[in-house]
């Protein structure tokens, strides 16, 4: 079985969308920080807005994003969601996945830094890893052999040189077909 590690926010969830839509259009784009894109509010502000519901609440569905990883679990393919997002945040994220139809709720939330994240991944032998993080992807990718990272486009991660970079889910299912 192929093991695959998805990322939630911004991969399969437009986190920053659902964050618009609850507290307006940010400031400026320069990075998946909210800190960098909503300057007028202090850390402690951030992180009390992003651990509330409302957030994911209203974070649509990456396009295609359900469809792709319910065409993949026909084979032998096993999904494992990796997410940061804070384990108190477990019943709504099952309930968006079951909302879009998401397949196979394997959930492991690892609050903290992206080290926590990389280890996980590396310990349960994950083979195919797509996240919109370079950081994530060019660990996993040095450090196992077996495996592929797939990076999922988004402004933030452009200058980030990388071969495997995809900007659509479908982009990604095209990408697994040629590897295996």
């Amino acid at each position: 079985m192929t093991k695959i590690a998805i990322d939630l926010d911004d991969v399969c969830f437009d986190f920053l969308v659902g964050f618009e839509r609850v507290y307006g259009a940010p400031k400026q784009r320069t990075g998946p920080k909210l800190a960098d894109m909503y300057p007028q509010f202090s850390a402690d502000q951030l992180k009390q807005m992003v651990c509330w519901e409302g957030v994911y609440a209203q974070s649509p569905e990456i396009p295609e994003a359900s469809s792709t990883l319910r065409r993949l679990v026909r084979g032998p393919v096993g999904i494992f969601y990796v997410s940061a997002r804070s384990p108190t945040l477990t019943a709504i994220t099952r309930n968006m996945l079951a909302i879009y139809n998401f397949p196979n709720p394997n959930l492991t939330f690892l609050l903290g830094s992206n080290k926590l994240k990389i280890d996980y991944i590396e310990s349960a032998k994950i083979d195919v890893v797509l996240d919109d993080q370079p950081e994530i992807v060019a660990s996993f990718s040095s450090g196992v052999s077996h495996g592929e990272a797939f990076l999922f486009d988004r402004t933030w991660n452009q200058s980030f040189n990388w071969p495997l970079r995809v900007r659509s889910w479908e982009e990604f299912y095209n990408g697994l077909v040629k590897l295996f």
